[in-house]
């Protein structure tokens, strides 16, 4: 079991707990861990803040495991986006992972969904204004790990937002 969110699921499986701050990774991990309390799960975005700047329907993350970019300087777009078409994105892919309870990055995978929470997940998605890939996995391989730590700083209240700013644009800086 996971350490890091071990204590927080058992407070959600024993019902002790109402709300889990976590991915849509958890729905299969409930499901494995404790499928009684897997049928009691819903999920709902993170609720706007009234005044507050910003687009509330933006997300973060992936709707399944898996997401492809092809680099905007790439001198091969065109083939690129042949290849993931045609090898991977294709719907053998797809089909296996709606298969295996995961919904794919497409659009329309809301219709392809019968799990009523992946189906909520993907209209989630479809719904979104931007979607934004995990910050630590579209930062370099060392500054992903830097930034997993400083935010750890950070709700572990060792370390001010400031400070924690400070840190990223000084590494942010060091890999230029």
């Amino acid at each position: 079991m996971d350490e890091d969110t071990g204590q927080s699921r058992m407070l959600i499986y024993s019902k002790k707990a109402g709300v889990h701050l976590m991915g849509n990774w958890f729905i299969s991990q409930a499901t494995t861990e404790s499928p009684e309390t897997r049928e009691q799960l819903d999920l709902f975005p993170f609720p706007a803040v009234e005044g507050g700047k910003g687009d509330p329907t933006d997300l973060i993350g992936s709707p399944g495991q898996d997401y492809f970019a092809i680099a905007k300087t790439s001198q091969n777009k065109a083939k690129a986006l042949e290849f993931l078409t045609k090898y991977v994105m294709n719907k053998e892919w797809i089909d296996s992972l709606v298969a295996a309870g995961y919904v794919p990055p497409i659009k329309g995978a809301s219709a392809l969904m019968k799990d009523p929470l992946n189906k909520k997940i993907a209209q989630y998605f479809e719904a979104a204004g931007h979607v934004q890939v995990y910050y630590d996995q579209f930062l370099p391989p060392a500054m992903g790990e830097l930034h997993k730590d400083l935010v750890q700083s950070l709700f572990g209240l060792s370390m001010t937002p400031q400070e924690v700013a400070a840190k990223h644009e000084q590494a942010m800086a060091q890999t230029k």
